[in-house]
């Protein structure tokens, strides 16, 4: 029939958060990304495990977070009260 469930979820999820009934996780680590650029802290353990890995570390330029400012501005979340 051409219907596709996640898309249809993904849909229903979207509108009921734009109409604030957005779960609390989801609301902190949007506040999260918006904020630092990383879906996930910056903790001590993430750096420690990075290093140990020998990946770099976790920056995120001034440019990189202003670039995501905007798509935050132009898309849905950038609608949504995240309190």
């Amino acid at each position: 029939m051409g219907v596709e469930p996640s898309e249809i979820l993904t849909f229903l999820r979207g509108a009921a958060a734009v109409r604030g009934n957005i779960p609390k996780h989801f609301s902190d680590e949007a506040k999260l990304f918006i904020s630092s650029g990383l879906s996930f802290p910056n903790s001590g353990m993430t750096r420690k495990l990075r290093k140990e890995l020998d990946l770099d570390g976790l920056t995120v330029s001034s440019e990189t977070l202003a670039q995501l400012a905007l798509l935050v501005k132009r898309t849905r979340l950038g609608e949504l009260e995240l309190e």
